[in-house]
């Protein structure tokens, strides 16, 4: 049973991060799923263009054309993996969900769009601004340097669940995931750098006590 102190311990802490980055990650999921809307309007004509449209920022591409080349070559497949990309962080930012991996794979897809686009855009003289990428690149990194789940997200409510919420028929396997998930965000909000002296034999934090079900599998 686990007692009501056990339950405040694993509550997001009052100084988690505030409703503004809520908002950042919900402002980001609305961007992504307005560019799905795009991708996925027969009219703009993505997957037929893609091709074309990889291969014209050959020229622009940081480091030379290769990349941009090889992209337009497989123009079906990376086509259909922004697309799916696109439509996984819209969802995982508006609902909140996996934010943290969210968070990589977008940092990730911008930085690559914007080796691919930079002679494009970073134009000197001539140029007005440094484009969208950057921007979408510091929104990831606060939400990467928050080192929790946001409010009014699926990470917060997963966490929050007490271990006996409806455990009986449970698998064994989804009580192990759940402590591993504990686990990942307790260390990711942890300032210092975690050694073996912070954490147990067992694999979770020290100070934080122990069920039935997990000193059985010690």
């Amino acid at each position: 049973m686990v007692t009501e102190g056990e339950r405040s311990a694993r509550r997001i802490p009052a100084g988690s991060p505030p409703r503004a980055l809520a908002l950042v990650r919900v402002g980001l999921g609305v961007v992504w799923a307005l560019n799905l809307i795009f991708i996925l309007d027969p009219a703009n004509q993505f997957f037929s263009s893609f091709s074309d449209t990889a291969q014209s920022y050959a020229p622009t591409t940081l480091g030379g054309p290769a990349l941009a080349t090889f992209v337009s070559s497989q123009g079906d497949l990376f086509s259909a993996a922004i697309a799916a990309t696109t439509a996984y962080l819209a969802v995982a930012f508006l609902i909140g969900l996996t934010t943290r991996l969210a968070a990589l794979v977008g940092l990730a897809f911008n930085a690559s769009l914007l080796i691919s686009q930079f002679g494009s855009i970073v134009v000197i003289p001539g140029g007005t601004d440094v484009g969208p990428m950057p921007l979408y690149l510091v929104l990831y990194l606060a939400l990467l340097a928050a080192g929790g789940p946001t409010l009014l997200s699926v990470d917060g409510w997963w966490l929050r669940r007490p271990d006996d919420t409806a455990s009986e028929g449970r698998p064994e396997s989804l009580d192990r995931l759940r402590r591993s998930w504990r686990w990942a965000w307790s260390v990711a909000r942890r300032p210092a750098r975690v050694t073996s002296a912070d954490v147990g034999l067992s694999g979770l934090p020290r100070g934080r006590p122990r069920s039935a079900a997990e000193k059985t599998n010690l």
